[in-house]
Protein backbone atom coordinates (compact mmCIF):
# COMPACT_ATOMS: atom_id res chain seq x y z
CA UNK A 1 0.00 0.00 0.00
CA UNK A 2 1.48 3.28 -1.22
CA UNK A 3 2.22 6.02 1.66
CA UNK A 4 0.32 9.13 1.70
CA UNK A 5 2.00 12.25 0.36
CA UNK A 6 3.50 14.32 3.14
CA UNK A 7 3.11 17.78 2.38
CA UNK A 8 6.17 20.14 1.78
CA UNK A 9 7.55 22.32 4.86
CA UNK A 10 6.35 26.09 4.79
CA UNK A 11 9.81 26.81 3.81
CA UNK A 12 9.95 24.18 0.87
CA UNK A 13 6.39 25.39 -0.32
CA UNK A 14 7.51 29.10 -0.68
CA UNK A 15 10.75 27.67 -2.46
CA UNK A 16 7.97 25.56 -4.87
CA UNK A 17 6.36 28.78 -5.61
CA UNK A 18 9.35 30.59 -6.80
CA UNK A 19 10.75 27.89 -9.12
CA UNK A 20 7.16 27.28 -10.43
CA UNK A 21 7.01 30.54 -11.37
CA UNK A 22 10.48 31.22 -12.89
CA UNK A 23 11.58 27.91 -13.56
CA UNK A 24 14.27 27.82 -11.16
CA UNK A 25 15.53 28.72 -7.86
CA UNK A 26 18.74 30.44 -7.06
CA UNK A 27 20.95 30.12 -4.18
CA UNK A 28 21.29 33.88 -3.88
CA UNK A 29 17.28 33.95 -3.90
CA UNK A 30 17.21 31.04 -1.28
CA UNK A 31 19.71 32.70 0.99
CA UNK A 32 18.58 36.07 1.09
CA UNK A 33 14.52 35.92 0.44
CA UNK A 34 13.48 32.30 2.12
CA UNK A 35 15.85 30.22 4.31
CA UNK A 36 16.24 31.53 7.68
CA UNK A 37 19.46 30.96 10.36
CA UNK A 38 22.78 31.23 10.46
CA UNK A 39 24.83 30.02 6.65
CA UNK A 40 25.32 26.77 8.06
CA UNK A 41 22.05 25.99 8.30
CA UNK A 42 20.67 27.99 5.68
CA UNK A 43 23.44 25.62 3.63
CA UNK A 44 21.80 22.38 5.42
CA UNK A 45 18.44 23.70 4.37
CA UNK A 46 19.59 24.07 0.47
CA UNK A 47 20.60 20.54 0.17
CA UNK A 48 17.41 19.10 1.59
CA UNK A 49 15.79 20.79 -1.16
CA UNK A 50 17.10 17.96 -3.28
CA UNK A 51 17.86 14.89 -0.77
CA UNK A 52 13.91 15.46 -0.29
CA UNK A 53 13.15 15.07 -4.12
CA UNK A 54 11.78 18.06 -4.35
CA UNK A 55 14.43 19.33 -6.29
CA UNK A 56 17.46 18.77 -8.79
CA UNK A 57 20.30 20.65 -10.15
CA UNK A 58 20.04 23.09 -13.14
CA UNK A 59 20.96 20.81 -16.54
CA UNK A 60 21.42 24.18 -18.52
CA UNK A 61 23.85 25.54 -16.02
CA UNK A 62 26.05 22.73 -15.70
CA UNK A 63 24.48 20.58 -13.06
CA UNK A 64 25.80 22.83 -10.57
CA UNK A 65 23.74 23.44 -7.36
CA UNK A 66 23.63 27.43 -7.41
CA UNK A 67 20.55 26.80 -9.51
CA UNK A 68 18.18 24.33 -9.13
CA UNK A 69 15.13 23.20 -10.80
CA UNK A 70 11.80 21.55 -9.88
CA UNK A 71 11.73 17.46 -10.02
CA UNK A 72 9.14 15.75 -11.00
CA UNK A 73 8.03 15.25 -7.57
CA UNK A 74 8.51 19.03 -7.57
CA UNK A 75 5.97 19.76 -10.21
CA UNK A 76 3.67 17.35 -8.73
CA UNK A 77 3.77 19.79 -5.21
CA UNK A 78 3.33 22.43 -7.08
CA UNK A 79 0.53 21.31 -9.09
CA UNK A 80 -1.50 20.19 -5.58
CA UNK A 81 -0.28 23.73 -4.52
CA UNK A 82 -2.37 25.29 -7.59
CA UNK A 83 0.52 26.76 -9.14
CA UNK A 84 1.32 26.21 -12.94
CA UNK A 85 4.98 25.25 -13.52
CA UNK A 86 6.70 26.95 -16.25
CA UNK A 87 9.63 25.54 -17.86
CA UNK A 88 13.36 26.42 -16.94
CA UNK A 89 15.34 29.60 -19.06
CA UNK A 90 18.14 29.00 -20.87
CA UNK A 91 21.28 29.17 -19.14
CA UNK A 92 22.24 32.96 -20.38
CA UNK A 93 18.93 33.78 -18.82
CA UNK A 94 19.20 32.68 -15.19
CA UNK A 95 20.75 35.63 -13.71
CA UNK A 96 19.05 38.27 -15.90
CA UNK A 97 15.75 36.71 -14.37
CA UNK A 98 17.46 36.37 -10.96
CA UNK A 99 17.90 40.25 -10.40
CA UNK A 100 14.39 40.76 -11.11
CA UNK A 101 12.95 38.07 -8.47
CA UNK A 102 15.03 39.36 -6.41
CA UNK A 103 13.16 42.79 -6.89
CA UNK A 104 9.86 41.01 -6.56
CA UNK A 105 10.32 39.23 -3.43
CA UNK A 106 11.86 43.07 -1.73
CA UNK A 107 9.09 44.60 -2.98
CA UNK A 108 6.51 41.74 -2.11
CA UNK A 109 8.43 41.49 1.66
CA UNK A 110 7.59 45.42 1.73
CA UNK A 111 4.24 45.20 0.94
CA UNK A 112 4.28 47.08 -2.25
CA UNK A 113 3.14 44.72 -4.37
CA UNK A 114 0.21 42.05 -4.26
CA UNK A 115 1.24 40.16 -7.34
CA UNK A 116 4.04 39.58 -9.94
CA UNK A 117 4.43 37.31 -12.88
CA UNK A 118 7.53 36.33 -14.40
CA UNK A 119 8.18 36.65 -18.54
CA UNK A 120 7.78 33.15 -18.60
CA UNK A 121 3.97 32.82 -16.93
CA UNK A 122 3.14 35.65 -19.36
CA UNK A 123 4.64 33.31 -22.77
CA UNK A 124 2.27 30.16 -20.79
CA UNK A 125 -1.23 31.95 -21.25
CA UNK A 126 -1.08 34.93 -18.95
CA UNK A 127 -0.03 37.97 -22.31
CA UNK A 128 -3.99 38.17 -23.19
CA UNK A 129 -4.53 39.95 -19.50
CA UNK A 130 -1.92 42.80 -20.77
CA UNK A 131 -1.77 42.50 -24.44
CA UNK A 132 -5.37 41.82 -25.44
CA UNK A 133 -5.67 43.48 -29.29
CA UNK A 134 -1.63 42.14 -29.92
CA UNK A 135 -2.75 40.61 -33.10
CA UNK A 136 0.70 38.51 -34.02
CA UNK A 137 1.93 37.75 -30.29
CA UNK A 138 5.27 36.35 -31.98
CA UNK A 139 6.03 39.62 -32.61
CA UNK A 140 5.16 40.77 -29.47
CA UNK A 141 7.69 41.76 -27.20
CA UNK A 142 6.77 40.05 -23.80
CA UNK A 143 7.69 42.37 -20.69
CA UNK A 144 10.28 40.72 -18.30
CA UNK A 145 8.14 41.14 -15.14
CA UNK A 146 4.83 42.48 -14.38
CA UNK A 147 3.91 43.84 -10.82
CA UNK A 148 0.79 44.41 -9.21
CA UNK A 149 1.52 47.34 -6.84
CA UNK A 150 -1.05 47.92 -3.64
CA UNK A 151 -3.89 50.36 -4.48
CA UNK A 152 -6.38 50.70 -2.32
CA UNK A 153 -9.09 50.39 -5.04
CA UNK A 154 -7.67 49.80 -8.18
CA UNK A 155 -5.98 47.03 -10.33
CA UNK A 156 -1.79 49.00 -11.14
CA UNK A 157 0.32 47.09 -13.18
CA UNK A 158 3.73 48.15 -14.16
CA UNK A 159 5.76 46.23 -16.71
CA UNK A 160 9.70 45.82 -15.94
CA UNK A 161 12.29 45.95 -18.45
CA UNK A 162 15.96 45.29 -17.36
CA UNK A 163 18.18 46.22 -19.73
CA UNK A 164 21.87 44.89 -19.26
CA UNK A 165 23.44 44.91 -22.04
CA UNK A 166 23.25 47.16 -25.31
CA UNK A 167 20.75 46.07 -28.20
CA UNK A 168 20.00 47.46 -31.36
CA UNK A 169 18.23 50.29 -31.75
CA UNK A 170 15.45 48.11 -33.59
CA UNK A 171 14.99 46.28 -30.56
CA UNK A 172 14.63 49.15 -28.46
CA UNK A 173 11.80 50.15 -31.20
CA UNK A 174 9.67 46.83 -31.11
CA UNK A 175 9.41 47.25 -27.25
CA UNK A 176 8.48 50.42 -27.01
CA UNK A 177 5.42 49.77 -29.83
CA UNK A 178 4.10 46.91 -27.98
CA UNK A 179 3.42 49.23 -24.48
CA UNK A 180 2.30 51.70 -27.17
CA UNK A 181 -0.60 49.97 -27.85
CA UNK A 182 -2.12 48.57 -24.52
CA UNK A 183 -3.92 49.82 -22.01
CA UNK A 184 -3.84 46.91 -19.24
CA UNK A 185 -0.42 48.53 -18.43
CA UNK A 186 -0.46 51.28 -16.35
CA UNK A 187 3.38 52.51 -16.80
CA UNK A 188 6.78 50.98 -17.88
CA UNK A 189 9.89 50.88 -15.38
CA UNK A 190 12.92 50.03 -17.12
CA UNK A 191 16.08 49.51 -15.44
CA UNK A 192 19.03 50.81 -17.76
CA UNK A 193 22.59 49.55 -16.98
CA UNK A 194 23.87 52.25 -18.87
CA UNK A 195 22.89 55.82 -20.40
CA UNK A 196 23.65 55.09 -23.74
CA UNK A 197 20.90 52.27 -23.00
CA UNK A 198 18.55 54.78 -21.90
CA UNK A 199 19.02 57.35 -24.75
CA UNK A 200 18.27 54.59 -27.12
CA UNK A 201 14.71 53.66 -25.35
CA UNK A 202 14.21 57.56 -25.64
CA UNK A 203 15.46 57.59 -29.21
CA UNK A 204 12.71 54.74 -29.54
CA UNK A 205 9.72 56.71 -27.65
CA UNK A 206 10.27 59.82 -29.90
CA UNK A 207 10.21 57.62 -32.48
CA UNK A 208 7.19 56.50 -32.33
CA UNK A 209 5.87 60.03 -30.71
CA UNK A 210 4.81 57.57 -27.37
CA UNK A 211 1.71 58.54 -25.41
CA UNK A 212 4.24 59.34 -22.23
CA UNK A 213 1.30 60.87 -20.03
CA UNK A 214 -0.91 58.15 -21.07
CA UNK A 215 1.40 55.45 -19.98
CA UNK A 216 4.56 56.34 -18.65
CA UNK A 217 7.63 54.74 -19.28
CA UNK A 218 10.15 55.54 -15.95
CA UNK A 219 13.73 55.15 -15.88
CA UNK A 220 15.98 53.53 -13.13
CA UNK A 221 19.71 52.75 -12.86
CA UNK A 222 20.57 49.29 -12.34
CA UNK A 223 22.77 49.06 -9.47
CA UNK A 224 20.55 51.35 -7.13
CA UNK A 225 17.42 49.66 -8.18
CA UNK A 226 18.44 46.06 -7.35
CA UNK A 227 20.22 47.35 -4.22
CA UNK A 228 16.86 48.99 -2.87
CA UNK A 229 13.98 48.40 -5.09
CA UNK A 230 11.35 50.49 -2.82
CA UNK A 231 13.19 53.32 -2.66
CA UNK A 232 15.92 53.75 -5.81
CA UNK A 233 15.10 56.77 -7.46
CA UNK A 234 12.59 56.49 -10.60
CA UNK A 235 12.55 59.38 -13.46
CA UNK A 236 10.83 60.51 -16.02
CA UNK A 237 11.73 63.75 -17.13
CA UNK A 238 12.53 66.21 -14.39
CA UNK A 239 10.17 64.48 -12.37
CA UNK A 240 11.05 61.91 -9.53
CA UNK A 241 9.68 59.59 -6.83
CA UNK A 242 9.68 56.13 -6.21
CA UNK A 243 8.03 52.51 -5.92
CA UNK A 244 7.65 53.02 -2.24
CA UNK A 245 6.42 57.18 -3.17
CA UNK A 246 3.92 55.99 -5.49
CA UNK A 247 2.36 53.26 -3.08
CA UNK A 248 2.07 55.60 -0.32
CA UNK A 249 0.69 58.75 -1.87
CA UNK A 250 -2.21 56.51 -3.30
CA UNK A 251 -2.93 55.46 0.65
CA UNK A 252 -2.85 58.79 1.33
CA UNK A 253 -4.95 60.07 -0.78
CA UNK A 254 -7.84 57.78 -0.23
CA UNK A 255 -7.27 58.66 4.21
CA UNK A 256 -7.09 62.26 3.05
CA UNK A 257 -3.69 62.83 4.94
CA UNK A 258 -1.20 65.69 4.21
CA UNK A 259 0.97 64.60 1.64
CA UNK A 260 4.44 65.50 0.08
CA UNK A 261 3.91 66.62 -3.47
CA UNK A 262 7.43 65.14 -4.91
CA UNK A 263 6.87 62.75 -7.39
CA UNK A 264 3.04 62.98 -7.18
CA UNK A 265 2.60 63.29 -11.25
CA UNK A 266 5.25 60.55 -11.69
CA UNK A 267 2.89 57.08 -12.32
Amino acid sequence: MRKPQVPPSAIVTSAIRVAAKAGFLSRRIWDEYLSHGHRSWKFRQWKALMTEGYFEPCRDFGFTDEALILSRKGVSAAMLLQLDPVRPPGAKSIWHDDDLIAMALELEKKGLISSWLTESELKCGRVRDFFPYQDDLCALKFPDLVIQLRHPKENVFWAIELERTRKEKTRYYEMIQSYAGTSKINAVLVIAATESIEKNIQWAMNRLSYPQAKRPILFARYGELLAAPDSAELRMGDKRSSIAMAVQRWHRQMTNEPRNTVGNNVA
